[in-house]
């Protein structure tokens, strides 16, 4: 799980997917293993929501960020 999130990080902040299904293409994920992503899901540590229009789409108001420790989600 890990590995698909930061996929769908490093993918989100190249192309600013529009849609569930356009990220799950690109990521080679299931649409429920990205909105798994999106929703938090059963990932046990922090990560961002970015708010790009897909985003914002399914109600997300967070930034993603990647740094030296890992991803981290800040609730805004």
């Amino acid at each position: 799980m890990k590995r698909d999130i930061c996929l769908i990080l490093s993918i989100m902040m190249d192309h600013e997917p529009h849609s569930i299904h356009e990220l799950a293409e690109k990521t080679r994920c299931s649409e429920f293993d990205v909105m798994k992503v999106f929703h938090g899901g059963t990932i046990n540590y922090l990560f961002d929501l970015i708010s790009t229009p897909l985003g914002k789409g399914i109600e997300a108001s967070c930034y993603y960020r990647l740094n030296k420790r890992g991803i981290f989600r800040t609730y805004r």
